[in-house]
């Protein structure tokens, strides 16, 4: 029995080799290689259970199945453990009559024409068939071939489909071409979108961040591979090993990584790792070491962004808040609603953001994720993000303003559902709702607001302030009360650099009641609860409350 390797050599920065294995005897081919083998898989239970399921089933359809998710993710490795537990399963009657894998690598339909890897797959089915390919063959032509020899091939090995792995497609259009004709093949693909735009639609199977005990699982094997049977630096400390777990996203790649910087220094605990990462401000360098990884697998997605996304990427750094709204977002940016929702879907799609799953829908960017874009922030002008933060401010206070107008009209009966990007706040309902949906963003938004040098940006961030004080009394955040009624940076005691302080009507030491007695229809008391005068009293020197 003889081999043949075929290689194909990638393009732009790094040539990407990829190996499918033709074995050939004497009669002809025996099989199409297979996937590589895996090691221990922790975690993703049910996503390794309805891959198999999806790629075992006795009618598959003729939609591929679509493995997709964020940089770092595990959707190979997910695949491959797939395709070997099938392997191992059915060691007796083989599932797939072969297996071939074309790496794509996140590559565009202009780096990696489709047309390309319907060539390959067509190469290797002449091989493992020992036919001739023409040298000049029409897309047309190779794709009646594919067809055609997938079907020979399956019938050759008892109707038995072969598995095609497409491993980081990144359009449909590299997809389509390789639909495998009913019965001899199964097609899979692992993708940071969706791949909208197949017909018939794919199956798809999501594989984000692992679940918390299978992240610290994962660090911990990292650690237990170099070091078997006496490695016990996790064991021996779970809760900094799950914040070392949240500080990496809970992905496997940036985890793996984690677990190398442990292996590395052995006397580097998971504490002392936990609290570098929590106080790098570059915690995605921190885990790349000097290596490629976590921000080569970052700066992939922001590849298939358009460009001028990718500078509205950049600006989102000057978003102050955890959660990214539409109408925060259009204000920041300064565009309409409508074009602002369509950045945060294209963001959204190449797994940039994740949806933050609260009660209004919203975006969040994950950690480092936010690391990432502030590193590639770092060259904005000052004007362009003074100009940001003060438009953000500005939204943010007006209608701040206006639930806070709604919800004096009289008291709300019951919570709402927050309105959607435009529509107005037109009752208390509506407006508890948007303020409750909003509070960390409006929140997070006064600090920088009241330390900025410009007096109108100030101005705002006061008005936001006492827009949301009475809300903040009637849900009783006293840390959220505290945080937006403090005094400027550098300011002194009873002055706001000129302005009125946020609450009163003259002094800081009023500022604690004034604005409550005023909401005394939505307390139950007509000051802040004592915790709050008690720490307010020892920050701002207040002597009234």
């Amino acid at each position: 029995m003889t081999g043949v390797e075929v290689r194909a050599e990638g393009s732009g920065d790094a040539r990407i080799e990829q190996h499918v294995q033709v074995r050939i005897s004497g009669r002809g081919s025996e099989v199409i290689g297979h996937l590589p083998a895996v090691g221990r898989t922790l975690g993703r239970a049910a996503e390794l259970r309805t891959v198999r399921e999806q790629l075992t089933r006795r009618n598959p359809a003729a939609g591929p199945l679509v493995v997709h998710g964020p940089a770092g993710a595990g959707k190979t490795h997910l695949v491959h453990a797939a395709a070997q537990g099938i392997r191992r399963e059915e060691r007796q009657g083989r599932r797939f009559s072969g297996e071939i894998e074309i790496r794509i690598d996140n590559r565009t339909p202009e780096q990696y024409p489709p047309a390309r890897a319907l060539r390959r797959v067509v190469d290797i089915l002449a091989h493992a068939l020992d036919t001739e390919v023409p040298a000049r063959l029409s897309a047309e032509a190779a794709q009646d071939r594919y067809r055609a020899w997938l079907a020979d091939y399956s019938r050759r090995h008892g109707g038995r489909p072969v598995l095609i792995l497409v491993d980081g497609a990144t359009d449909a259009g590299q997809v389509r071409p390789l639909l495998p004709p009913d019965g001899a093949g199964v097609l899979v693909v692992t993708s940071r979108t969706r791949l909208a735009g197949i017909t018939p639609p794919p199956a798809l199977v999501e594989a984000g961040p692992l679940a918390a005990p299978d992240a610290v699982a994962l660090l911990a094997a990292v650690l237990d591979t170099a070091s078997p049977g006496w490695e016990r630096r996790v064991a021996r400390d779970p809760e900094s090993a799950l914040r070392v777990a949240d500080l990496c996203d809970r992905l496997p790649l940036a985890l793996t990584l984690a677990g190398r910087a442990l292996v590395s220094a052995e006397r580097l605990t998971v504490r002392e790792l936990a609290r570098r990462l929590a106080d790098s401000p570059r915690r995605a360098a921190e885990l790349d070491d000097g290596a490629p990884g976590i921000r080569a697998a970052l700066d992939v997605s922001r590849r298939l962004l358009r460009p001028e996304d990718r500078s509205v990427l950049e600006l989102l750094d000057c978003h102050p808040g955890p959660f990214l709204h539409v109408d925060g977002v259009a204000a920041l940016l300064g565009t309409g609603a409508e074009q602002a929702a369509g950045v945060l879907r294209r963001l959204h799609e190449v797994r940039l953001l994740e949806d933050a799953g609260t009660f209004r829908h919203a975006y969040r960017m994950p950690g480092l994720v936010r690391q990432f874009v502030a590193e590639r922030a770092a060259g904005l002008s000052q004007d362009l993000r003074d100009g940001a933060l003060a438009r953000l401010l500005r939204s943010y206070a007006e209608t701040a303003w206006v639930a806070d107008r709604a919800l004096h009209r009289a008291p709300p009966t019951t919570d709402g559902v927050p309105p959607g990007p435009g529509e107005a706040l037109d009752s208390p309902e509506t407006a508890l709702a948007w303020l409750d949906a909003e509070r960390p963003n409006l929140v997070a938004a006064v600090p920088p607001g009241l330390d900025h040098p410009d007096g109108a940006v100030r101005h705002d961030a006061i008005g936001l302030t006492r827009a949301l004080t009475a809300f903040l009394d009637l849900r009783g955040h006293q840390e959220d009360w505290i945080l937006t009624h403090r005094p400027p940076r550098g300011a002194r005691h009873g002055t706001v650099t000129g302005r009125t302080p946020p609450c009163c009507g003259g002094s800081w030491a009023g500022c604690c009641t004034g604005r409550a007695i005023s909401a005394r229809r939505w307390s139950a008391t007509a000051r802040p609860p004592r915790p709050v005068r008690r720490a307010l009293r020892s920050r701002l020197g207040c002597t009234r409350c």
